[in-house]
């Protein structure tokens, strides 16, 4: 029988799971990969950076909830904050989470919607920790931008949602197939990033969802900047190594949460069957698997239990997946020679 928790508790609960699941950085093939490009992109820079000649970008593409912003995060935790550590002690006393924040060789910056030079600038100074990052004229803001990049030892830009560059949003089509771009957008912006590359201040990482790659590549000028594309496609489950690399992530989270102390034994995340479930529900999309995982962990924890059930994950599904209109029915329903397992 599962105890009674008083709504304060499920108030505690539920932040508890939310802030442990937003401190997890579980690396995989592709993060592992996207990390090596962004050392070698960093160390480039710091190579010339004093040569004045234009600076190039990276850029990293895939579906939505796939973890691409969280191939930032994991990246400051676990490349960026050991070696701020190792030249300074002292800040081994610092929260992780903090010092990630406060560290500005790689920076971090959300793109606005409907994004224009101006707002561009305001959303760097933002990330850079401008006390005024929204006063000034554009010249004004740009100029800080140039100066704070320089003072603060900026070694990695990198601008995510690069999809807010469209200016009339995005667009399905009537067959509900895939998003479409108008390409009648204002360049202002893209030309702003652009010169900021030419000018040499610093390395860019450009992130955003599959269909924002038109909106670089469609750019002769952007397009040659380009040094690489980082691979993040979303593992098939039919190809032996990426559906083993999506089992091991499965494993790794669930031994995290374990030694968390959230629960009493180790989820069953690689389970019997419970796998390929979690991958249908999830269209193996890493970031998407984490949010159902986090809500069968909340479900769990507000019932009294301390060990996460296959049920729990069912239930999540439910919530997450069907209730959110991911898809029409609960994967962990079917019987297993209906899952469309690709």
């Amino acid at each position: 029988m599962n105890k009674i928790v008083s709504p304060s508790n499920i108030a505690i609960i539920t932040s508890a799971v939310w802030t442990t699941f937003e401190s997890l950085h579980i690396t995989h093939d592709a993060l592992t990969k996207a990390h090596e490009q962004f050392d070698a992109v960093r160390l480039a820079h710091a190579k010339t950076k004093d040569n004045g000649r234009p600076r190039r970008c990276l850029c990293l593409f895939a579906p939505s909830h796939s973890g691409k912003s969280h191939t930032v995060t994991s990246y400051i935790h676990n490349n960026i904050l050991p070696g701020l550590m190792a030249e300074d002690p002292a800040l081994a006393a610092m929260d992780a989470d903090e010092l990630a924040r406060k560290q500005k060789k790689v920076v971090h910056v959300t793109l606005s919607a409907q994004a224009t030079p101006k707002s561009l600038a305001t959303d760097i100074l933002i990330a850079l920790e401008d006390p005024e990052p929204d006063k000034g004229t554009k010249a004004t803001l740009w100029r800080r931008v140039y100066r704070l990049i320089t003072s603060l030892g900026v070694e990695l830009l990198v601008i995510d949602e690069v999809q807010h560059l469209a200016n009339k949003r995005i667009k399905i089509t009537e067959t509900g197939a895939p998003i479409v771009f108008d390409h009648s957008r204002d360049q202002n912006v893209a030309d702003t990033l652009k010169v900021m590359m030419i000018r040499g201040s610093v390395p860019l990482v450009f992130i955003g969802i599959l269909q924002a790659r038109d909106l670089v590549m469609a750019s002769t000028q952007f397009k040659g900047r380009v040094l690489d594309e980082i691979h993040f496609e979303t593992p098939r489950w039919a190809i032996e190594k990426e559906r083993l690399d999506f089992m091991s992530f499965c494993g790794r989270l669930a031994l995290k949460l374990k030694d968390t102390g959230l629960f009493d034994e180790t989820p069953p995340l690689v389970n019997d069957d419970i796998p390929s479930r979690l991958y249908v529900a999830s269209r193996g999309r890493l970031g998407l698997l984490c949010r159902i995982v986090e809500k069968a962990t909340i479900l769990a924890l507000t019932r009294g239990k301390k060990v996460l059930s296959r049920k729990d994950l069912e239930e999540a599904v439910d919530i997450i997946i069907v209730g959110r209109g991911e898809l029409p029915e609960n994967p962990f329903h079917a019987a297993p020679k209906t899952l469309e397992l690709v």
